[in-house]
């Protein structure tokens, strides 16, 4: 609904700009109309090619962007800008499912008393986000799996109270080497919100379909951090990104 609202902002721009141009042209006389379409054309395109860099952008130094840190209460009235680089933890049920594979192979089955008091499986990840006003794009780097996502068809949300915003997505994620439980390909989807007023964190729930015949397929929490606002510079910052944050844990 945010984003839609804020594509239809950009094309009333453009529908300005182009009813502009226009009456310009229908008020001239026959003799000037070629110099004039030119003009007009030439205009039509600056028009748009400063909507396009103002508003289709994700850099830094975006116009929009650099409107958003100089009055930041525009991330709770229109949507937060969420680019950069963000750090944080997942939380899986695969230390359940394991167990309880585990016990199935073994004949050892274990109890509920034994599931409820293993701890969920921690690890590592490593986020980037692009946004603009016409798309979001999502990266990241697990170290649970040693594999990379990617994310393209992200939606925001906001809540019907407006108290928080959020965005629902599905991802592709590659793993390189995967183990016996693991695919080399798998699909998930997540769920995450950033509360007003404080945007630099995210917090929701994900799910995975990796090796759901065989019963494998995993859901868990997701909370990050923002650490910067800009953009990393290659896809090796995001995995230096990834062990840092693994040191420190």
């Amino acid at each position: 609904m945010i984003l839609a609202f804020l594509k239809f902002s950009v094309l009333v721009y453009a529908a300005m700009s182009y009813g502009a141009v226009l009456v310009v042209v229908f008020s001239i006389g026959e003799g000037e109309l070629g110099s004039v379409l030119l003009w007009a054309r030439n205009l039509a395109i600056g028009f748009g090619f400063l909507a396009v860099m103002s508003f289709g952008v994700s850099s830094y130094y975006a116009p929009w962007r650099i409107l958003w840190r100089c009055f930041p209460m525009l991330n709770e009235w229109v949507f937060p800008d969420l680019n950069g680089v963000w750090l944080g933890t997942t939380e899986s049920n695969w230390s359940i499912i394991d167990r309880m594979r585990k016990s199935t192979l073994s004949g050892n089955a274990a109890t509920q008393e034994d599931l409820d008091a293993l701890a969920l499986e921690k690890s590592v990840i490593a986020f980037e986000i692009k946004a603009h006003w016409f798309g979001i794009k999502i990266k990241s780097r697990t170290k649970a799996v040693n594999g990379e996502a990617w994310a393209a068809d992200v939606k925001p949300t906001r809540n019907v109270g407006g108290r928080s915003f959020g965005l629902s997505y599905m991802y592709d994620q590659k793993t390189p080497q995967p183990k016996a439980t693991d695919e080399s390909s798998n699909t998930g989807a997540a769920v995450l919100e950033a509360r007003v007023g404080d945007t630099a964190v995210l917090e929701g729930e994900y799910w995975t379909r990796r090796s759901w015949p065989q019963g494998l397929n995993t859901a868990g929490r997701l909370k990050l951090k923002r650490v910067s606002g800009r953009h990393i510079k290659s896809e090796a910052d995001l995995i230096t990104e990834a062990n840092r944050l693994e040191i420190e844990n």
